[in-house]
């Protein structure tokens, strides 16, 4: 992870190097969705179990990232996003992301503000969870490979609005815990299957 992180950060910053490099920051806020699998195996109570559970949840986000516009055509950008997950839990991720500005010569001949773009991103997620009624708790550490879709519409020189859609092409990544309490003692595996996220940001250059 740090590795990647290092490599993102170095891209970023040689991309300062290009006539048309446009840096900048951004915050936002956006929804984000997530379809975990859940198989829980053991005895409880002396009776065997072995069951998989499919269970799909819906978080609000914030976010921070940075960023470069190159050549008007090409924007590469860094984020970090906090979920706001229940009591008991934290999800948290960091985004490496790349997005390609379609070109729609005669909407922008229309209407130059705004700029449709498709993406292709990199997420680091790292999950927590505490087990109900014990003292344990499953953390999970997933990546995922994100497609995306949205667009950019231009406040003014230095500002510009974004709205964007992306979901998961593949996942990796799974954790299990086993418990023992008593007579009871059960194996929990846990995995990520599914993700997708709907986000707003406001930006600003320098």
């Amino acid at each position: 992870m740090k590795k990647n992180l290092v490599l993102a950060v170095m891209l970023l910053v040689s991309s300062s190097a290009f006539a048309q490099s446009e840096p900048f920051i951004g915050i936002g806020l956006g929804n984000g969705q997530a379809t975990m699998k859940t198989k829980v195996s053991g005895t409880i109570s002396g009776t065997s179990i072995n069951t998989t559970l499919s269970e799909s949840d819906s978080e609000a986000t914030i976010s921070v990232l940075g960023g470069t516009v190159i050549d008007n055509t090409h924007k590469l950008s860094i984020g970090y996003t906090k979920y706001n997950t229940e009591a008991g839990s934290s999800m948290k991720s960091i985004d490496l992301g790349y997005s390609y500005y379609i070109d729609q010569s005669s909407l922008q001949r229309q209407n130059h503000n705004w700029k449709p773009f498709v993406s292709l991103g990199y997420m680091m997620n790292s999950y927590s969870i505490d087990i109900e009624d014990t003292s344990y708790t499953l953390d999970i550490d997933t990546k995922a490979l994100m497609l995306g879709f949205g667009t950019d519409y231009k406040i003014d020189e230095k500002s510009f609005l974004t709205i964007g859609y992306d979901f998961s092409l593949s996942t990796s990544g799974s954790e299990s815990i086993a418990i023992a309490d008593g007579a009871d003692n059960i194996k929990i595996d846990l995995e990520f299957d599914k993700m997708s996220r709907l986000y707003f940001g406001y930006n600003f250059k320098f």
